[in-house]
């Protein structure tokens, strides 16, 4: 990986996993080592690409990233669809920010090469942000509402395996932007064109068979958007409860549990 900015140094940090997107500061201190430890924490944002959220949830999930973000934490961004052509689960962003030097070490750097990687630490903030809100928004922009299906349990199960359990973060946080309504061959939540009641029993059951659940190893999950419909539309209260207690479920079984629910907005902070 080049160094940030190709501020002068020729040693590459190599990524904590097999991509990083942000380019490293500690090649230019000769450590590029110190970077390569498991990170304290791991955000994963799943963005459901079947639905059009409006410019204030939108602004809200902006947000919620931007305040938990620290320097040392890895995050990810995969989008999912319809399984339609030109609409499969993909990952438009995945990168650590550096892990602040250790004051042991930094005794140890020369004060020439310790303004470098000063200022590159700036830079790095200033651009990993940046970055995360484009991404963000450019997922968003893509998203439809008219799609035919929403394979939510499936894509879920697929990041879980692929991508979730296999980070090394001691801690796990999911933050997932969606209106959390199943519509695939599995299990669907509709009727005739409107939402039904779930059998929640029933659902998980044909879940398990299915194979639609991994082992998230104790993530913990934030929901944006639950029970979201355009134009004004109205949930009843006892749907969106029915609904929060299938995915409660549904984590559960994924070894994961649902730190916090927005339906549609999400009033508590990730932590």
């Amino acid at each position: 990986m080049a160094v940030f900015w190709g501020e002068g140094s020729s040693n590459a940090l190599p990524p904590d996993a097999a991509r990083d997107d942000f380019p490293s500061c500690y090649g230019l201190i000769d450590r590029p080592d110190l970077a390569q430890a498991p990170p304290g924490r791991a955000l994963f944002i799943i963005v459901d690409q079947t639905v059009r959220l409006d410019p204030e949830l939108r602004r809200g999930v902006h947000l919620k990233v931007q305040r938990f973000l620290q320097p040392g934490d890895r995050i990810t961004l995969l989008t999912f669809s319809a399984n339609a052509k030109g609409r499969y689960a993909s990952m438009p962003l995945t990168g650590r920010l550096d892990p602040p030097l250790d004051e042991k070490v930094r005794y140890h750097v020369s004060v020439a090469k310790l303004k470098k990687f000063d200022r590159c630490m700036k830079k790095q903030w200033r651009y990993v942000r940046r970055t995360i809100d484009t991404r963000l928004e450019a997922a968003f922009g893509q998203a439809a509402s008219n799609l035919p299906r929403t394979e939510l349990a499936g894509s879920l199960a697929r990041f879980g395996e692929t991508v979730i359990a296999r980070s090394r973060a001691a801690r796990k946080v999911v933050l997932l932007v969606s209106d959390m309504f199943e519509n695939s061959d599995i299990v669907t939540f509709y009727s005739r064109g409107a939402v039904r009641p779930i059998d929640i029993d029933h659902a998980i059951g044909r879940i398990k068979s299915a194979g639609l659940y991994a082992d998230w190893r104790g993530a913990g999950v934030y929901v944006i958007g639950a029970g979201f419909i355009g134009g004004g539309g109205y949930r009843s209260e006892k749907l969106l409860r029915n609904l929060r207690r299938f995915w409660e479920a549904y984590l559960r079984l994924s070894n994961a549990e649902l730190a916090g629910w927005g339906a549609p907005e999400l009033l508590v902070e990730l932590r």
